[in-house]
């Protein structure tokens, strides 16, 4: 799972925003497993303990994960 699925998504990631120019002054790959890393943890937490952390639904999740990301990645003016 870590070989096949994990590693590729984080690196593929950490490509994408180097590719786009996006994250820049970040380290990327650290940012990549924070960005897809935190959507895991939720699915994972929620799996295992049969409820969301915090009751957090997947959409207060989502939506708020999407703001992050548009924070971190968006260009400084």
């Amino acid at each position: 799972m870590r070989d096949g699925v994990s590693e590729p998504g984080y690196r593929l990631t950490a490509a994408y925003l180097e590719q786009r120019g996006l994250g820049k002054g970040w380290d990327r790959e650290a940012l990549a497993v924070l960005l897809l890393g935190s959507l895991v943890n939720v699915r994972r937490s929620t799996w295992t303990f049969r409820q969301p952390p915090a009751g957090v639904s997947d959409q207060r999740v989502i939506a708020t994960w999407v703001e992050l990301c548009v924070s971190v990645l968006e260009p400084k003016r």
